[in-house]
């Protein structure tokens, strides 16, 4: 059912379902090309590493609007390039903090490299703009908003936690939920000064949200890692949460790679709270 093809811009393209396209960005996130009748969806559009067009123009000639799952600079790095963008209000500081700085950007290359795609790191940091660029201009999208494409409509899914701002994108027609940074198999919340369980509650309503919708996909396309990914992550987290709040679980401070903070494992997925990085 899936297969790749070859990127004109360097990045891997695999085809995961009639009309809907995974484009690897160099193996540093996952954004995702979504095609109906009239117009196409790109899902994300990568951390600003080079030019995200070959890639979307060897797919399409439609009209793309681009749709962000949340602020953080890996998903909105390339909204500069669009003339239509989706984001939900409540990540526009976080996105003017993440977005077109030259400096992040390389960080950013330096740090998820030697991770994600070693000895390539020269290569990626060639591609970094050398200036800084202005926050793009974006129009509101909440929970409840569908996106018509023509033959084809996604909903728009609220699931703060990750970010205050954070979005999932179902498409019914293909049975696919685009996660963003909701879903990964490894997820985090930052420590932002509300307090631990606050930021682990809010979660929670996200997973019992996403969990209320259950039969209504079969997969999930996350931001990161391998995709298709299974949908029972959503369980699997919906049960850390649980167990975090009543007391029964409680995590241990780690610092591993890129990641810092306390940690809690199960179910196939790793859930980092109170985290630093």
């Amino acid at each position: 059912m899936f297969h790749d093809t070859a990127a004109a811009g360097g990045r891997p393209v695999t085809e995961v379902a009639p009309g809907i396209h995974l484009i690897s960005d160099y193996h540093l996130d996952n954004y995702y090309l979504v095609e109906g009748e009239d117009r196409a969806l790109l899902i994300d559009c990568g951390a600003g590493i080079g030019d995200p067009w070959p890639e979307i123009r060897a797919l399409t000639s439609k009209p793309v609007t681009l749709a962000l799952t949340h602020g953080h600079m890996d998903h909105c790095g390339n909204a500069d390039k669009f003339a239509r963008v989706l984001m939900h209000p409540d990540d526009a500081a976080l996105a003017r903090e993440h977005f077109g700085h030259a400096d992040k950007t390389r960080w950013f290359v330096r740090t998820r490299t030697p991770v994600r795609y070693p000895g390539h790191e020269a290569e990626l940091l060639a591609l970094v703009p050398r200036e800084d660029r202005p926050l793009f201009a974006f129009a509101p999208v909440r929970g409840g908003d569908r996106l018509d494409l023509g033959g084809r409509t996604l909903e728009v899914i609220a699931t703060p936690g990750h970010t205050s701002g954070s979005l999932c994108y179902l498409d019914t027609r293909s049975r696919l939920l685009f996660s963003g940074d909701t879903l990964n198999d490894s997820i985090i919340v930052l420590d932002e000064g509300h307090g631990t369980r606050e930021g682990v509650a809010q979660l929670r309503e996200t997973m019992q949200t996403l969990a209320a919708r259950y039969a209504d996909f079969d997969a999930i396309l996350p931001g990161h890692e391998d995709a298709p990914a299974p949908k029972d992550r959503i369980l699997a987290y919906l049960d850390l949460c649980n167990r975090l709040l009543d007391g029964s679980l409680r995590g241990r401070y780690e610092e591993r790679g890129i990641r810092a903070g306390h940690v809690v494992r199960g179910g196939g997925v790793e859930f980092w709270y109170r985290a630093d990085r």
